[in-house]
């Protein structure tokens, strides 16, 4: 195993370490997974323009989604953590079933529609009121996340 290798394994962020970074927010039982916000201009060519050109106002971004079937908590590491430390929670957003409009599921891949925008997770220029975010299988749970948020 090579040095960058082994220094992406300790990186990584377990299913434990993620539960433990979440636990604050639930009393009960709750699903977690790893995600990757999605931005509007997500789409090729698009993509590969805006990360040659790096705008800011465009990007995605990893972290920690969870639910519990009464709300869902996004978390994004610190931005002080370069490496993208999950276990470090940066901003934190929780949502209640009160504020989500409604919720497409497929496969992988989840958008959220709400009442409002949110600022830092919603939209800038485009769909200010949706999140599309994108679910890792690092943990193989994502169906028992989706069946969680379906609650909602």
């Amino acid at each position: 195993m090579g040095i960058f290798k082994k220094i992406l394994k300790k990186l990584e962020t377990s299913h434990e370490e993620a539960k433990t970074a979440h636990s604050s927010f639930y009393q009960d039982e709750f699903e977690i997974s790893q995600m990757e916000r999605r931005n509007f201009w997500d789409f090729f060519p698009m993509n590969l323009i805006f990360w040659y050109v790096e705008m800011p106002f465009v990007s995605n971004w990893d972290g920690l989604i969870s639910s519990n079937g009464e709300k869902v908590v996004i978390t994004r590491p610190k931005r002080t953590s370069y490496t993208g430390d999950l276990k470090k929670v940066g901003r934190t957003y929780e949502i209640s079933s009160a504020t989500v409009n409604s919720i497409k599921i497929k496969k992988n891949k989840i958008r959220i529609k709400f009442n409002k925008r949110i600022k830092g997770i919603t939209g800038t220029l485009v769909n200010r009121r949706v999140v599309k975010i994108k679910l890792k299988p690092d943990y193989n749970n994502i169906e028992q996340l989706c069946s969680v948020i379906k609650k909602l």
